[in-house]
């Protein structure tokens, strides 16, 4: 889902999807496969360890890691707006990253506590 964020960014722009945008899929993808890491493991913790509920573990995983990781994401597409609007050739990477960092952030924030929720119920 967060390649279509960087083809929509690229679209609004007006950019053209070039061999450095589709390097940028892959960094996005890294950085949400890490983000939704570290969601899942806080979740394990306060699921099975604490024996809190679902609801409640993905609550108290978001509200823990919300900060950090939204700064890191702030941050990172604050450095490559710059990179983004003044280099030709990798300014198709920044726009990319940028597009799929947006879109990876609320994905985990959203579908991935949902997704969660759906696979535990069916479980028990």
């Amino acid at each position: 889902m967060s390649i279509g964020g960087t083809f929509w960014l690229l679209a609004l722009l007006g950019k053209y999807f070039t061999f450095p945008a589709a390097l940028g899929i892959f960094g996005v993808l890294g950085v949400g496969v890490n983000q939704a890491i570290i969601h899942i493991e806080d979740f394990m913790i306060f699921h099975d360890e604490q024996g809190m509920s679902v609801i409640e573990s993905f609550r108290r995983s978001i509200a823990l890691r919300f900060v950090p990781i939204f700064l890191t994401k702030l941050v990172t597409i604050i450095g490559l707006i710059i990179l983004a609007f003044k280099d030709a050739v990798f300014g198709s990477l920044a726009i990319g990253f940028i597009g799929g960092l947006i879109v990876s952030f609320f994905i985990t924030l959203l579908y991935l506590p949902t997704l969660i929720t759906i696979v535990t119920k069916k479980r028990k």
